[in-house]
């Protein structure tokens, strides 16, 4: 995304994320954590850092959530 701090430790690109989780590399999360992103991989990120133990999870998104392109399904067991 060419962002300050993008190749900072802790800052995962979505699928490598849930890759390095599935495959025990990824144990714990921070208490705060911001996906960027809107797509089902941004939610299942998510929903996974809330599982590591994540106590914030915040979601950026450049659209509303209707626009979003994630399952509508996804969002709303995210939201729960």
């Amino acid at each position: 995304m060419h962002i300050e701090g993008e190749d900072l430790k802790g800052i995962y690109y979505g699928l490598d994320f849930l890759k390095d989780v599935h495959f025990g590399k990824c144990r714990k999360v921070g208490k705060k954590v911001t996906v960027i992103g809107g797509g089902n991989t941004a939610i299942d990120a998510a929903r996974t850092a809330v599982r590591l133990g994540a106590e914030k999870v915040t979601i950026l998104y450049r659209r509303s959530m209707e626009e979003m392109p994630a399952e509508e399904v996804e969002v709303q067991e995210a939201l729960e």
